[in-house]
């Protein structure tokens, strides 16, 4: 099984120093996304290319059998920049 690596730019917040609990707030989700990333380095085999945007999935779409996509990155707009990624509707892959 291979995980295709997308990470959009919306995914990474910037750090905000404009109040103290914003900023605490801030390092503690840091330290949380280095340790779900060490975890996913560890565990999953990750494609070839990291794709950030759209325009990269759908001018070379990754090769596989099978994909599946997690309900809340599909459906949450809050979760990922305030819209729907069209790149979890599957409407770059040819079937």
């Amino acid at each position: 099984m291979e995980v295709i690596d997308y990470l959009p730019k919306y995914y990474g917040k910037k750090i905000s120093s404009k109040n103290i609990k914003r900023f605490a707030i801030d390092l503690i989700t840091i330290r949380r996304r280095r340790r779900i990333n060490r975890f996913y380095e560890e565990n999953f085999i990750f494609t070839n290319i990291c794709y950030k945007r759209f325009s990269e999935v759908r001018d070379n779409p990754p090769n596989a059998d099978v994909y599946i996509v997690g309900s809340d990155q599909v459906w949450n707009s809050q979760i990922f920049g305030g819209e729907l990624d069209p790149t979890f509707f599957f409407t770059v892959y040819k079937w």
